[in-house]
């Protein structure tokens, strides 16, 4: 009968042992999962949007559905010259201007001898005051907005006969200047 209890007593151990080994293994291999804090509700902004300086718009976003941050102008202003690129505001003033799209790009290649120098014309947005239209400018001619004339001074890179430019390398350089009425 002594024989039976120790027997019974050792299984018992024995199988407390298994099952504190078998749970600590389960804690070794499977970590216990951590569920995120999700929220209860997915948010939805509404659709309104806001009119930036330069005349782009933005809208809501987020978890708080706050309006986005404006686009901010990367420019070189210089004695009112601005160096500017497509499809990047700059600003000079009260004024804003972004080029949009090269429409013609004819300006003689330096590696060749032309009969004609050629031209540049760019479309733009120009917001003058929170008044936002759109121009084209050519190369070395004047455009009055406001009171201010605004002229394309130069446009590089300068082309070249092997080489197409990609319309990311393009720096526009416009001039602003004041019109002063005539005094009589």
């Amino acid at each position: 009968m002594k024989s039976k209890i120790f027997l019974l007593v050792g299984l018992t151990l024995l199988l407390a042992v298994a099952i504190s080994f078998k749970s600590g293994l389960n804690s070794i291999v499977r970590p216990p999962v951590e569920v995120p804090n999700q929220p209860a509700e997915p948010v939805a902004c509404t659709m309104d949007a806001k009119m930036c300086p330069d005349g782009s718009y933005v809208g809501r976003q987020g978890p708080n559905c706050e309006f986005a941050a404006c686009p901010v102008a990367t420019t070189t202003v210089s004695d009112n010259v601005v160096d500017a690129f497509l499809n990047k505001p700059s600003a000079v003033g009260n004024i804003v201007i972004t080029p949009l799209e090269v429409i013609e790009d004819s300006r003689c290649p330096i590696d060749v001898v032309c009969i004609q120098a050629g031209t540049v014309r760019v479309r733009t947005r120009i917001v003058n005051v929170g008044n936002p239209s759109e121009q084209v400018f050519a190369l070395g001619k004047d455009l009055h907005i406001g009171i201010q004339t605004i002229t394309l001074l130069d446009v590089s890179p300068a082309p070249k006969s092997t080489e197409q430019i990609q319309p990311a390398d393009y720096v526009f350089k416009f001039q602003f200047t004041d019109d002063v009425p005539e005094q009589m």
